[in-house]
């Protein structure tokens, strides 16, 4: 095969045959040229095509056909590429990707009792190629275009960090924003399971133990001991053993990723609606103050007990009080045994079982204070003991509340989620019934940070230094680890992360080796076509995106909805505290008694 014929031999698109006429142009010149390049080569329609078989086809076939052109056109002709020797690095790995595909048909023609030359023929066809060269024109090709797609990425990727513009010959590029447009998250959070389902809201179940556990977990994080926070706490408690062996980082969550919606728009209600930290410009990027299509979502979400609320911590003193009540004072069943009547589950269903956002308040449940806290110079103790609890400002005419915070002095949020296994075997099953305690340890609204470290900062690709700090500083990638092979894994997360952000960039990256090539599509019904084709991709893609997150928070508000009319079936907090006498109060039908508040009807 000629050097030419190679460089026009495309074969990422199997078995085709491209025609203008059936992308809807009638009238074409098969000689005229499509391509010309900077050094006086042309590539003509019928050079082009030659190698497809007749087939219905698009203007996507085009546009891919051009891609393979140019990117091999780029690695024989582009001065920084041309002698550095991957050229012929990446024809020698499809070489030996041919000879890998050989030894298959081998294999096969074993296996099967064929023949070679038939199980080749299908190995070809599979690939969507007539014989071994054409095979080795495809791998190269392909891994052309990866290398020049890894080569962009590695020269661009503070560009695609913070948006902006790239040049390239004449022509700029615009690229979103990693850190404006996919908003990233640095998150850390403990799991405790429970029992019950999370779709009942009001009625949910969890066990003696599991009571206890919601308890300890509060208090440890309200009394810090010597040498604990957060993340060490994670690693004792959480029982999402992924992060709790990294101290219960999930790493980055963003627009992006998918987390369950009372965990991922729990944090966006707050930083939306309840953050007075953030400034209203920085909030809008999420879209629920802005977006008109979210109006009712918004204004539901603004209320304390709808889109956020707050925990008591005499709740979780009450739950460990009461975990193992299952009877009464004269070892009788309440209720039949109805285990919706167990102290602890009312307790839990009123206050923990609740899927809009949660702040720990040291607060009793009937209101006002604990007893014995004060507060000396910002910092609250309790009889004396120190506490983790600061004083946070609230919107929304909320107003200054005390909360529970991590060491940081960040907020620890609470709610209840849940997911269905997905699998039936218990060891593969990544399904979960549980109360999510969160720490945004970094906002994607936030500029500063609690170490006046800035986002870019924050989200440096760099490997740490010897001492492990990046410039000083402990960010994104050094944070709760020392090993520089966590680093290395984290710098490789956070690329991919980057390098996802734009939803576009596939067809930036072509176009910005196209410009660079210096070729032209001379064709003007060809490059009109394909411009259309780019522009009705790329508008339905971000139609499609912008439907898919307005419904999500539209799923979040129907849920939460569901929530407080479920609620109406909570058991009154009374039940709890008369739970014990229960048989001594059914006389007059009043509580436990027949027609009484507490009654159970039993089928």
């Amino acid at each position: 095969m000629g050097s030419k014929t190679k460089l026009l031999t495309v074969t990422s698109i199997a078995l085709l045959s491209i025609t203008l006429s059936s992308c809807g142009v009638t009238a074409v010149e098969d000689k005229g040229n499509i391509l010309t390049f900077g050094n006086g080569e042309h590539v003509t329609a019928n050079e082009l095509l030659e190698n497809y078989q007749t087939s219905q086809v698009g203007i996507e076939a085009y546009y891919n056909a051009i891609n393979d052109v140019v990117a091999r056109y780029i690695m024989t002709n582009d001065s920084e590429i041309k002698n550095n020797g991957r050229y012929q690095e990446l024809v020698d790995r499809a070489e030996v990707q041919v000879e890998d595909t050989k030894q298959e048909a081998e294999d096969n023609a074993r296996t099967n009792g064929t023949n070679y030359e038939d199980e080749l023929d299908t190995l070809l066809s599979s690939e969507g190629v007539e014989d071994l060269e054409g095979l080795q024109t495809k791998y190269e090709n392909q891994l052309f275009k990866d290398y020049l797609q890894d080569k962009f990425y590695d020269d661009h990727m503070d560009n695609l960090l913070t948006g902006g513009s790239i040049s390239v010959g004449n022509e700029t590029i615009e690229v979103e924003s990693y850190l404006n447009d996919t908003l990233p998250y640095h998150v850390k959070h403990i799991l405790l399971n429970v029992e019950g389902s999370s779709s009942e809201y009001a009625r949910g179940t969890l066990t003696a133990t599991q009571a206890k556990t919601i308890y300890s977990l509060i208090r440890d994080l309200t009394f810090l001991g010597e040498g604990d926070n957060f993340g060490t706490l994670a690693k004792t408690y959480s029982q999402d053993t992924g992060s709790a062996s990294t101290y219960g980082d999930l790493g980055i969550m963003s627009k992006n990723t998918s987390y369950v919606n009372e965990f991922k728009l729990g944090i966006y209600t707050y930083d939306s609606l309840f953050n007075t930290s953030i400034s209203d410009g920085e909030k809008a990027k999420l879209e629920l103050t802005t977006a008109e299509d979210l109006s009712e979502e918004k204004e539901f979400l603004s209320q304390e007990n709808q889109g956020i609320s707050f925990i008591p911590y005499e709740a979780a003193q009450i739950l460990n009080q009461y975990a193992e009540d299952e009877k009464d004072d004269s070892g009788e069943l309440v209720n039949g045994g109805n285990t919706a009547y167990y102290p602890r589950n009312i307790i839990f269903n009123q206050y923990f079982n609740r899927h809009e956002i949660s702040f720990i308040t040291p607060e009793k449940v009937d209101g006002g204070n604990l007893d014995g806290l004060t507060e000396t110079e910002g910092v609250f103790y309790i009889n004396n003991q120190k506490t983790s609890f600061k004083r946070i400002n609230f919107g929304q005419s909320i107003g200054e509340k005390i909360v529970l915070c991590d060491e940081q002095g960040i907020p620890v949020m609470v709610t209840r989620a849940g997911t269905s296994s997905s699998s039936s075997t218990e060891e593969s099953s990544s399904g979960y019934e549980g109360i999510h305690f969160i720490v945004v340890q970094r906002s994607a609204l936030d500029p500063k940070g609690i170490n006046d470290t800035t986002l870019e900062e924050y989200y440096s690709t760099e490997m740490p230094d010897a001492n492990g700090l990046i410039n000083g500083k402990v960010v994104y990638v050094n944070a709760f680890v020392d090993d520089r092979s966590v680093y290395q894994q984290r710098i490789n997360t956070l690329e991919d992360d980057i390098k996802q952000a734009d939803p576009s960039i596939s067809r930036k990256i072509n176009q910005y080796w196209f410009i660079r090539s210096g070729a032209k599509i001379v064709n003007e019904t060809v490059a009109n076509k394909i411009d259309q084709y780019i522009i009705a991709n790329e508008v339905g893609n971000k139609i499609n995106d912008e439907i898919e997150y307005y419904d999500t928070w539209n799923t979040y508000y129907n849920m939460l909805n569901r929530q407080i009319n479920e609620r109406r079936r909570l058991v009154p907090m009374t039940c709890y505290v008369n739970f014990r006498n229960a048989s001594n109060l059914d006389g007059d039908g009043e509580l436990f008694g027949k027609g009484g508040e507490c009654y159970y009807v039993q089928a």
